[in-house]
């Protein structure tokens, strides 16, 4: 039976992606989709429920009392329970907020592989357009309260110009990688750099259609040209290195000058670890905080992000140091947008001091979660010290100047991102993952931009 709403009508064993920004009415219209299908919104028990908490680890959640739960632990209960109402037809506004990288991707493959081999109906709305424009064949866009696009992936990309601009930037790297180059080139010889921008033959809708397009570029050939230079420059150096070797006596000299040196700058070091502690605004679990610097906590869900700012945040009241937090929860994406808004303004409006964020761009879009990075930014240069535990990759990789990972009760060593990402297959970004084996350190648009 298709589903009907607003006029529209969703054949069965579709799979439709719903996009808009987060101020748009896009999660208004999956949920008037739910009651529109017999047994969509109905209660208690399902055959599927186990089946569906088993999907996302959440089986051995059920009964515990809900205090106890991280966020993304209580995501995937509440998530489980609405799958296994739903089935056969999917509704779904935003279900990978709050889950791990390792969940989001289970989730996600698991609805296509229904849609594929079951012809379950899927309409859903979710930051990870990357996993999802390859399966579908419908997209509907939404500005504001207005539906302005409905029709196949390739179309919607070219029409965001005329429809859409600002979702532009919301788009998945992969598709707006050709995008910047385009740009780039065109500004370098003197054009408009929006003349053509969407006149692209085809836009890679797949990471790995886009490294394919990748390898084509002469930037990638002269990358590859480069490394090889550099092998040739590490034989030249393992040449030099035996020539050193016999040259005994010159480098025992040189160990002896090295040792005087390193016994002065032993004297000095404890004046320089003193600067360094008086820096420190808070520290706990491992975690120092600075003034004026940003820092991602990442991990699975249950990783005890959020116990660990609990804890930044008990230390900050002890020091008598000024903190502000926003805690994880399960809101929609309007909601999650003004509870963020009203804390980053508390911040403006305050003295510097320690600002924690629990998922902040949990089911918001990233071209909002961009304007959120600039805020931050100025937030840092005026003395502020921040901290974000999220899931949101792509945010970490411009919002943050350095990462880490918490893992088993342990802190990864604190690595900027261009390190952190690219040293990742799961915690990573998409422009990492487009453009890894090609330009090195290359984690978000701005860094492949500077490799063009």
């Amino acid at each position: 039976m298709a589903l009907n709403v607003e006029g529209l009508v969703i054949e069965p064993g579709s799979f439709v992606v719903v996009c808009g920004l987060t101020s748009s009415r896009k999660g208004e219209f999956i949920r008037n989709l739910r009651p529109s299908e017999p047994g969509l919104a109905a209660g208690g028990d399902s055959p599927f429920l186990a089946d569906m908490l088993s999907l996302l680890g959440a089986g051995e959640l059920v009964g515990r009392d809900p205090a106890t739960l991280s966020g993304g632990q209580r995501q995937r209960l509440s998530l489980a329970a609405k799958l296994a109402r739903q089935v056969p037809n999917f509704a779904l506004d935003e279900p990978t907020a709050h889950l791990d990288p390792a969940a989001a991707l289970l989730l996600l493959g698991f609805l296509v592989r229904l849609n594929r081999e079951q012809g379950a109906t899927v309409v859903i709305s979710d930051r990870h357009l990357e996993e999802l424009f390859p399966h579908c064949e419908r997209v509907l866009l939404f500005v504001k309260d207005r539906l302005v696009f409905d029709g196949n992936v390739q179309d919607f990309i070219v029409g965001t110009s005329a429809n859409a601009a600002a979702f532009t930037s919301a788009l998945p790297a992969n598709v707006t990688i050709p995008l910047i180059r385009h740009m780039k080139s065109s500004a370098d010889q003197g054009h408009d750099a929006m003349a053509g921008t969407y006149l692209v033959a085809r836009y890679p809708i797949s990471v790995a259609e886009a490294r394919e397009r990748l390898a084509t570029w002469p930037e990638v050939e002269a990358a590859a040209k480069a490394a090889v230079n550099a092998v040739a420059q590490l034989d030249d150096a393992a040449q030099s290195a035996a020539d050193a070797a016999a040259a005994a006596d010159a480098a025992q000299s040189a160990a002896d000058d090295a040792a005087g040196a390193a016994a002065v700058a032993a004297e000095a070091a404890p004046e320089t670890a003193a600067e360094v502690d008086s820096a420190v605004l808070v520290e706990a679990g491992g975690l120092r905080l600075i003034p004026g610097r940003s820092l991602a906590l990442m991990g699975d869900n249950a990783s005890g992000k959020s116990r660990l700012l609990e804890s930044l945040g008990g230390q900050a009241a002890e020091r008598g140091v000024g903190a502000l937090a926003l805690c994880q929860q399960a809101r929609g994406g309007e909601d999650q947008l003004a509870a963020l808004t009203a804390i980053v303004e508390q911040a403006e409006a305050a003295s510097p001091g320690v600002l924690l964020l629990d998922e902040p761009t949990a089911a918001v879009d990233f071209a909002t979660a961009r304007k959120l990075a600039k805020r931050l930014a100025a937030l840092k240069a005026s003395g502020w010290s921040i901290v974000i535990a999220t899931q949101d990759l792509e945010f970490a990789a411009i919002a943050a100047d350095s990462c880490v990972m918490l893992a088993n009760g342990r802190l990864s060593k604190p690595l900027p991102p261009q390190d952190f990402f690219d040293n990742a297959l799961l915690y990573t970004t998409v422009v990492n993952r487009v453009t890894r084996g090609y330009f090195d350190r290359c984690v978000n648009l701005s860094d492949l931009s500077a490799h063009l």
